[in-house]
């Protein structure tokens, strides 16, 4: 740390960070902004970086480890099934095409029917994601998604819930499609990320049989399609959720979250996004980004976005760890222009 001209402190990365940086510009590309902090251990909802510092995790690999980093349940499954061995040579059942999507604005449910009128003989589905957990108000997004499951079916377009993110409990329910009724049932349904608990990159696709049973066999072959160590953490994972409640323990979670930010009435905190375990704080008159980095200085790993924090919530989190994050956070709003140079804001 240092005193900068206006004799405010400056928050600088460590020498091995610095380093580390370095190395990854020089061969990496593309994705996502690269946060500054290098992770080498990592333990249910708490982090440490390769200089020793230890980081509440608010992000948790963007719901890839809804049941915490390193579950000991899944990873015993996991090596059991390791020490059995595993296929390199299964196939899986699907098309791939990524050039055959359109993408629209979101709720806006009279611009999405005027395409579909308009185009519904040349739409084969419509996917999305039937909650983002970016509103004030959830129900605005489960109206949303509720009209375009009913637009759908009225045109015989299929409907296809992207539950990648937002599903295995994320939202209070295991799939977010299920809160838009009991009567939905989405022709298609996309799973991925924390099924498997962060363990192994595996993802799923179901149909209802009228829809799967259209493709036929050997459409493409996978390398590690349906790998027993995949089913074998995703067999783990469901059984951890149901054992430890956890579905219920996101919703009380995020309850709390949402309690106790609303409780600071915060000048730079706009409003809390909050459905189940997931999160957005939308911020006003800061820099998100300027926000986060401090917040990393002070041990707390979240994400910017151009208007706010994006939180993400292992569902296995204590109150007491979700309450020492938070208030980090809020020490961070109350100092964030007490700095000067935040390095890598």
């Amino acid at each position: 740390m240092t005193l900068n001209c206006d004799n405010k402190p400056d928050l600088t990365l460590s020498p091995r960070v610095r380093k580390l940086l370095e190395l990854e510009s020089q061969f990496t590309v593309g994705g996502f902004e690269p946060l500054p902090y290098f992770f080498e251990k990592a333990q249910g909802s708490l982090l440490w970086d390769v200089d020793g510092n230890r980081y509440i995790d608010f992000i948790g690999m963007f719901s890839a480890v809804n049941t915490g980093h390193c579950h000991p349940d899944i990873q015993e499954a996991v090596i059991e099934q390791l020490k059995k061995g595993y296929g390199l040579d299964s196939k899986i059942q699907m098309n791939t095409n990524p050039r055959t999507g359109e993408v629209l604005e979101y709720l806006d449910l009279d611009r999405m029917r005027t395409c579909l009128e308009e185009h519904k003989d040349r739409v084969a589905a419509v996917i999305m994601e039937c909650i983002h957990g970016y509103s004030q108000d959830v129900n605005e997004e489960i109206s949303y998604a509720r009209g375009v499951y009913d637009l759908c079916k009225s045109m015989n377009i299929l409907f296809i819930a992207d539950e990648v993110r937002q599903g295995v409990g994320k939202t209070g329910k295991f799939f977010s499609f299920q809160h838009l009724g009991h009567d939905v049932k989405p022709d298609i349904v996309t799973m991925g990320k924390s099924i498997t608990g962060g363990f192994y990159p595996q993802s799923f696709i179901m149909g209802l049989d009228a829809v799967m049973a259209s493709v036929g066999p050997y459409e493409m072959a996978s390398t590690y399609g349906f790998t027993p160590i995949g089913i074998a953490a995703a067999n783990a994972t469901i059984d951890v959720i149901d054992k430890e409640n956890l579905i219920e323990r996101g919703v009380s979670l995020g309850n709390l979250w949402k309690k106790t930010v609303e409780s600071w009435n915060h000048p730079l905190v706009d409003y809390v996004a909050q459905v189940g375990a997931d999160s957005n704080l939308i911020l006003r008159e800061v820099q998100p980004s300027r926000v986060a980095a401090l917040c990393m200085h002070r041990g707390l790993f979240v994400y910017p976005k151009p208007d706010g924090i994006r939180l993400s919530f292992a569902m296995t989190m204590s109150d007491e760890l979700l309450l020492e994050g938070a208030a980090i956070l809020k020490g961070c709003l109350d100092d964030v222009d007490n700095y000067g140079l935040i390095e890598l804001e």
